[in-house]
This record gives C-alpha cells, structure tokens and sequence, in this order.
C-alpha cells in the first residue's frame, strides 16, 4: 500500500514529547518507504519541510534519542545523517516472525494434503452398479 505512513500509538500518545516533535517523528517514518526502517534526509531539507529552524530540528532530533524513538549514525563529513526508526524496526522484525510462522505451518499443511491425495482413485462400471441396485 502506497501514500499512507503507519504510526504506532507509542508516537501519537506519548506525552513525553510535544507535538510538534511528535509531528517530526512522524514526518521521519514517513521517509521510511515500504520495509525500510531507516531514511538520510538533510536537516536543511526537514527544517524547510516542517516549517522551523535547523536548530530546531536539531533539538527535536535530540528529544528523539532520548526517548528512544530514533538512533542517528553520522555518514560522514558533508553527508546527512541516517535516521532509524526504533520502533519501525520491531514492527518488521515482528512481521517477518508472523510471516516465517505462517509459511511453516503452510508448509507442514501442503505436506499432509499431498499425502492424503497420493491415494489411487476407485474406477466404477456404471452401468454394472444400475444393474445390481435395480436387480435387473
């Protein structure tokens, strides 16, 4: 699915942190495509997107790191940082467990069908059994 971000309740109801670093967050994961759980955009281009002051962003990074909501890893000198989301990241480790999870026990039930199918087919002349049960 394309165009929408999922949030987990953690962000949306977490009273720690303002709203508008809530909105920040949110703002992150939503750089976060599809599987991927971490995103490098520039803080020139988060502040011009949100509205507010590099050293805004900065303080906003800061509130997130400390509440365990993102890591940041530096990519070196003139490169942006790598954002990634915590708790995106314990959502696709989860997913990929339910996924593993179901692919076993589908796995195990197309064996057991397999078994049950291997079984020959009974041939009837059905003419012979109109006989017999009309007694012709």
């Amino acid at each position: 699915m394309s165009g929408f971000t999922l949030i987990k309740n953690e962000i949306i109801k977490n009273t720690n942190i303002s709203r508008s670093v809530r909105l920040f967050a949110i703002e992150l994961l939503s750089r976060c495509y599809n599987d991927k759980t971490s995103c490098y955009p520039s803080q020139e281009t988060l502040a011009k997107d949100m509205g507010v002051s590099v050293r805004t962003i900065q303080r906003w990074v800061k509130i997130l790191k400390e509440n365990n909501i993102i890591r940041v890893i530096r990519r070196g000198f003139n490169k942006t940082n790598e954002y990634f989301m915590l708790m995106k990241q314990k959502v696709i480790k989860g997913v990929t467990e339910v996924k593993k999870a179901m692919n076993k026990a589908h796995k195990s039930y197309t064996k057991a069908k397999g078994h049950f199918n291997n079984y020959n087919q009974r041939t009837y002349d059905f003419n012979d059994l109109e006989k017999g049960l009309l007694q012709y």
